[in-house]
């Protein structure tokens, strides 16, 4: 489940211009906005069910948190599991 997606500059990545003229080609479809160079950074939690099992894997980045980063602090964004 998609908590939401922001453009990143591939620059936040890597500044090596030969590196992403040799690797943009085989790049998925929606990736990559190849007319600014941004990618596309999708934040999500996960379920697995296994033998019975179940588990949740959330990558703590949730609304009004601190220290996250400069994307994630004190993010603001819908709540997906609101009824």
């Amino acid at each position: 489940m998609e908590e939401y997606s922001l453009p990143v500059s591939r620059t936040f990545l890597t500044d090596d211009e030969e590196l992403i003229a040799r690797r943009v080609d085989p790049l998925p479809e929606g990736f990559l906005d190849r007319e600014t160079m941004n990618f596309r950074f999708s934040n999500r939690s996960w379920v697995a069910r296994a033998d019975g099992l179940t588990v949740l894997v959330d990558p703590c980045t949730g609304n009004g948190r601190k220290g996250r980063g400069p994307y994630f602090d004190d993010l603001d964004v819908p709540d997906f599991c609101a009824g």
